[in-house]
């Protein structure tokens, strides 16, 4: 089974702090809503494309785990990060690790407590090992 194995020096933007909105009144038309990357997001994302480089991992689906270790307790659930960390990778809006978000089918999430290295791990990995009974 193909992998790769990234380590950020830093913990990604919850989902809180990830995507912002503003109301965009064109002249004569109607307002409408906007959301946008934050600056720690777009901070996150080319921390992610300079970890990553060159580095591509192709495939028909793809598993992420990832492990946001934290230098506090006091933190976001472990959950909040899943979108600005596979939004890193994707080719759609990252550093292209994977080709397209939309080929994760499995998520695995941890949140552990490192005071001295807060730092966050993502391991991608192809081909499905049928978990659950069924094929790939």
């Amino acid at each position: 089974m193909p992998e790769l194995r990234l380590t950020i020096p830093a913990i990604p933007p919850s989902v809180g702090h990830y995507l912002a909105y503003r109301v965009v009144t064109p002249r004569g038309r109607k307002p409408f809503v906007q959301c946008y990357h934050t600056a720690a997001a777009k901070e996150w994302f080319e921390l992610v494309a300079r970890v990553a480089g060159p580095r591509k991992l192709r495939g028909a689906t793809y598993t992420i785990s990832y492990a946001v270790y934290v230098g506090s307790k006091v933190c976001s659930d472990v959950d909040n990060y899943a979108k600005c960390i596979i939004d890193s990778i994707a080719e759609d809006h990252g550093a292209g690790v994977i080709d397209n978000d939309k080929n994760v089918v499995d998520l695995h999430c941890y949140r552990r407590l490192d005071r001295a290295n807060p730092r966050t791990v993502i391991v991608i990995r192809t081909e499905q090992e049928g978990l659950f009974g069924g094929g790939a």
